[in-house]
């Protein structure tokens, strides 16, 4: 059984290796804390689901 990843990707040939969608819950706050802590990055982006996405 898979477990949906979030990843922090920093490039564009990452980005469309992780293309896909799966219709379920996702710990992506968890990696936009990690992305900007671990990576030092002052900005990110997230591509979510619209429906999956919350403030």
């Amino acid at each position: 059984m898979w477990k949906p990843e979030p990843t922090v990707v920093l490039s564009s040939d990452d980005i469309l290796a992780a293309a896909g969608t799966k219709y379920t819950l996702s710990p992506n706050n968890m990696m936009l804390k990690q992305a900007v802590r671990q990576y030092g990055l002052d900005k990110v982006g997230i591509v979510t689901i619209p429906c999956q996405t919350m403030d």
